[in-house]
């Protein structure tokens, strides 16, 4: 963010780590409810049992984290696939009729304005989505293994995407299911299948917990190392406990606002928050970002006035190097 706008880095930060907290509330509103219905959970148990599981994957540091992402990551891709299989072969006829009629909206006097809109939306809040595995990206020794990571990850936050689209249009225009806060509820008949997906979500909020906890505090340990200012200049890094506590901080933020409900969060705060996920992240990457890829040398001195004089001493040495 410091290549992209400089001295406004700082803007980005305190918008990620309010649309993160955003995030874990919506997804902890829909678990904490969906394994109490489903399991007979209470929710205050619910969310209590996801932040101590949280807490213990993070304990035990990348290794763990990378683990249990692959692991999560598979499991959930399952249970997707599952569900929808049953969506589509029970009501799969009304998703083709629905196609056939040509008529998807649920609104009245649909325009391609507003669905432009809505579609913007959706991704400006979305894209927040790849910060996280970023700390992967010493992994990738080629640009070539870069961008295959990268079409990768796009197709496998698509194809669910789709899937659950066409679910979706199976039970179209049905209030009971595009009125529903979580309409895999009203379209699941299968009391294994409701279990399985309330173990699905109960897993993904743990997973995109363990996630944006993790990218907040080391971009937090990062930047303390970096910095020159007072004591912080001393430094090096969060300790265990710090690190434990802005975790907790987080956490307890997202359950607290997770009592406004997850409409209410999708519907009035996801739409500020991605204008302004776009105009600090979207807008500069694809622009400054583009422009720095294709020439590296551009302004170099500019795009490095960020920088700490240790930080360039030590760049100027690994060069010569």
């Amino acid at each position: 963010m410091k290549n992209l706008i400089w001295h406004g880095w700082p803007i980005f930060e305190l918008i990620y780590v309010i649309l993160a907290v955003v995030i874990i509330a919506v997804v902890a509103s829909a678990g904490g409810n969906l394994m109490n219905q489903i399991l007979g959970v209470p929710v205050f148990v619910a969310n209590v049992l996801l932040i101590g599981f949280i807490f213990f994957v993070l304990y035990f540091g990348r290794g763990a984290i990378e683990r249990f992402s692959v692991v999560g990551t598979t499991f959930i891709y399952a249970v997707y696939i599952t569900m929808f299989a049953y969506v589509l072969i029970n009501n799969g006829g009304q998703t083709l009729e629905v196609l056939r009629s040509g008529s998807t909206a649920y609104v009245d006097n649909p325009s391609i304005s507003a669905a432009m809109k809505s579609a913007l939306i959706y991704a400006g809040y979305s894209l927040i989505g790849f910060i996280p595995p970023l700390f992967l990206i010493d992994r990738m020794e080629s640009r070539s293994e870069a961008v295959l990571s990268g079409v990768l990850s796009a197709f496998m936050l698509a194809i669910p995407l789709a899937l659950s689209y066409l679910s979706l249009l199976a039970y179209y225009p049905s209030e009971r299911v595009m009125g529903a806060s979580v309409p895999w509820l009203a379209m699941l008949g299968s009391p294994v299948l409701l279990v399985l997906y309330g173990v699905a979500i109960g897993w993904t909020l743990t997973e995109s917990g363990v996630g944006f906890v993790h990218s907040i505090t080391e971009r937090i340990d990062e930047n303390i190392r970096e910095s020159d200012y007072r004591f912080f200049a001393t430094r090096d890094g969060l300790s265990a406990f710090e690190r434990g506590s802005v975790g907790l901080l987080i956490l307890l933020s997202a359950i607290w606002l997770s009592r406004i409900g997850i409409i209410s969060l999708v519907s009035e705060v996801y739409p500020i928050l991605a204008v302004l996920f776009t105009a600090v992240l979207v807008l500069p990457l694809l622009t400054v970002g583009l422009y720095r890829l294709s020439n590296p040398t551009w302004k170099q001195e500019f795009w490095q006035g960020w920088r700490s004089d240790s930080q360039s001493k030590a760049a100027d040495i690994e060069q010569v190097e």
